[in-house]
């Protein structure tokens, strides 16, 4: 071996290892591996081969003068080095070797799998680590630093992230606190109290999963149980720091309010659906919700906030028709007796769906509306006679301007009350100027009928324009709670006219 140590300069070292692979022969191969370094021509490959044949000769002593000393670290496999020297319990030089060639996961890895020293970990992480470098350690090892040392990782990620890394995203590592969901309550109520704007949705949503788990947990043992007086301190708790959160003017556009929603209803949590119904305006839902929940008084009291929504009214007569719910049809019927909401018809085409309701429930509201209709009826006729009778007596009046001779017997002037004096000008509707005192002599119009005429006039074209504009007339019907009204309106206005040829 002597002889072969002499050619390390001349020689590739490989055909020399291999003549000594053999177990008897160990011993020699050490020796020349030794004189490699030396030489500084040696590979990872050799001195990783050089670490292994000092476990396998139980060299321990060889082991530690190698790995300890001050050797050039590129020049073997760092991971052999430390795995060697974990195989031969000599954790104490895994540490040593990780530090001096800066492997920070190693030795977090050494002090977290192999020394379950935990606390220690998390001290380096917080005395050396900083930014992306403490982030990179809790994801890979957070997991189980959490689980074992929860407080003190808690206070590293608040005291050494938190505020102090401008990058640090949380919902990067939530996925550490999976074992210890106290500890994530902590830093999302933690976090989103003192940190609420820069807090994304995630955090908010991943806080209201914690609080409606425990909820629901709460829950089920007190129906498991029977006694709710164990756990109905702790249910009053979370739904109060549920609805708070909702409620938090800071957190109300920083969370998805449809996810939130499709959560509390995965877990039927009423507050907070209703709550969320009618902070969405969601009508239709929230009606729907106290039909499943045969909530009547808040059904009649949805539609009573609601007047101008028919189907809300519609949907809840026709539920109380089909459950033949007799008291609340009653409250219905009196309701709708003061209101104008729905037609009478309408009504009367609802109740029918139900053979079984006695008559006397109906009556009275039937006697109302017919005694309103009635009224109506005779004041529409009032109104129509004194329509007639004024349409009657200016067609009079045109006819007799248009057959008979009209007699002009004013002596004085009507604008300046003066004598009148010839040049003057008499008009039809039975004013008279002279001529000089017309402001516009070009066109002859009374000064007192005048500007009330031409009024009239630009009235009526923009009356004509507007009757024959569709899209506006579409608008009106959709917008109109009795649509007939609508269409009544524009009949009046002339909507079935020609603009040019009068009626059709």
């Amino acid at each position: 071996i002597e002889y072969y140590k002499m050619t390390v300069d001349y020689l590739e070292p490989s055909y020399v290892i291999n003549k000594f692979l053999d177990a008897q022969k160990i011993d020699y191969l050490i020796t020349y591996l030794e004189k490699i370094p030396k030489n500084k021509i040696s590979d990872k490959d050799h001195t990783s081969l050089q670490l292994n044949c000092y476990v396998k000769q139980k060299k321990i002593a060889k082991l530690e003068e190698f790995v300890g000393g001050n050797v050039n670290h590129e020049a073997f496999d760092i991971e052999t080095a430390i795995k060697v020297c974990k195989e031969s319990n000599r954790l104490e030089l895994a540490e040593k070797l990780a530090l001096q060639c800066k492997d920070i996961d190693t030795y977090l890895k050494i002090q977290v799998e192999d020394r379950q020293d935990y606390r220690k970990a998390l001290r380096y992480m917080k005395d050396n680590l900083q930014g992306d470098e403490l982030v990179k350690a809790f994801k890979e090892l957070g997991q189980i630093l959490m689980k074992y040392q929860g407080d003190f990782a808690v206070d590293v990620i608040k005291s050494e992230l938190c505020g102090k890394y401008e990058g640090f995203k949380p919902q990067e590592i939530l996925h550490i606190f999976v074992e210890n969901i106290p500890k994530l309550q902590d830093f999302l109520e933690f976090y989103i109290r003192d940190h609420s704007k820069s807090c994304s949705s995630v955090l908010y949503h991943r806080l209201f999963e914690v609080y409606i788990e425990e909820w629901a947990q709460a829950t089920i043992k007190v129906e498991q149980t029977k006694k709710d007086y164990l756990y109905q301190e702790e249910i009053n708790q979370l739904e109060s720091s549920i609805m708070s959160l909702l409620r938090d003017p800071k957190s109300l556009n920083k969370y998805d309010k449809t996810h939130v929603l499709m959560l509390f209803k995965l877990y039927h949590f009423s507050k907070g659906i209703l709550y969320l119904y009618e902070k969405m305006e969601l009508k239709q839902e929230l009606l729907e919700y106290y039909m499943e929940t045969r909530n009547y008084q808040n059904i009649i009291g949805l539609c009573k906030e609601n007047d101008g929504d028919q189907d809300l009214w519609v949907q809840a007569l026709t539920y109380f028709v089909d459950e033949n719910n007799l008291d609340k049809i009653t409250e219905m019927l009196q309701i709708l007796e003061n209101r104008d909401i729905l037609s009478p018809l309408l009504v009367l085409k609802i109740l029918d769906r139900n053979q079984k309701l006695p008559f006397s429930i109906v009556k009275q509201y039937i006697k109302k509306k017919v005694r309103v209709e009635k009224q109506i009826i005779e004041e529409e006729e009032i109104e129509v006679h004194r329509s007639n009778e004024k349409s009657r007596k200016m067609r009079g009046e045109i006819r007799d301007s248009q057959t008979t001779a009209k007699v002009f017997q004013h002596s004085k002037c009507n604008q300046c009350d003066l004598k009148l004096n010839l040049p003057s000008i008499h008009f039809m509707c039975g004013h008279s100027f002279h001529e000089h005192c017309l402001l516009n002599e070009d066109e002859k119009i009374c000064q007192k009928c005048g500007p009330d005429m031409t009024r009239v006039l630009d009235r009526k074209s923009q009356y004509d324009k507007k009757t024959h504009d569709h899209g506006q007339f579409f608008r009106e019907l959709d917008g109109q709670r009795v649509r007939f009204n609508a269409v009544v309106d524009y009949f009046g206005r002339g909507l079935f006219s020609n603009p040019e040829n009068g009626p059709i």
